[in-house]
């Protein structure tokens, strides 16, 4: 079941907080233009430290991140599902969704296995088109489908 609600999804009651990453590194910011991902972070520093070293693992064996969940813990009992789905193209970073599949499908079958409500932000909490976003979308409803599992979709304002 998928809703949509108000709200900043760092403040969530769901146990699974989704949050998308590249496939590539690391990179975090400071200031006003934080990403969803350095508020993350400056919240539950845990979820960087397990990413950092999902990063350095996976390159010192030459394997791709791409399609993989890291289901990092919270001191609160939170787990942020971290989704490897960015990939680089033209100076930028786009989402591929045959690894949003892998990453989304992943999540719905833990979720379900363990009764855990989802959180994911609206568009991903990056900059895409509403295009974009109804493809995603998309994607999200197949995953869950079949599943009880509630899934809300954050729109923070």
């Amino acid at each position: 079941m998928l809703c949509k609600i108000g709200g900043n999804i760092i403040d969530t009651k769901c146990k699974i907080i989704v949050q998308q990453a590249n496939s590539v590194g690391i990179e975090c910011t400071d200031g006003p233009r934080q990403s969803l991902f350095d508020q993350v972070i400056h919240k539950w520093p845990t979820v960087f430290d397990q990413c950092h070293e999902i990063y350095s693992s996976f390159g010192r064996a030459g394997l791709s991140l791409l399609g993989h969940v890291n289901y990092a813990d919270t001191d609160d009992g939170h787990i942020v599902a971290v989704c490897f789905t960015k990939v680089p193209a033209d100076g930028t970073f786009v989402v591929d969704h045959n690894a949003l599949e892998c990453c989304f499908r992943d999540i719905a079958d833990y979720a379900y296995e363990y009764e855990m409500t989802v959180a994911i932000p609206y568009k991903l909490g990056i900059e895409i088109s509403d295009h974009e976003w109804s493809k995603i979308l998309d994607i999200i409803g197949r995953c869950f489908c079949w599943s009880n599992t509630r899934c809300y979709i954050y729109q923070y304002d």
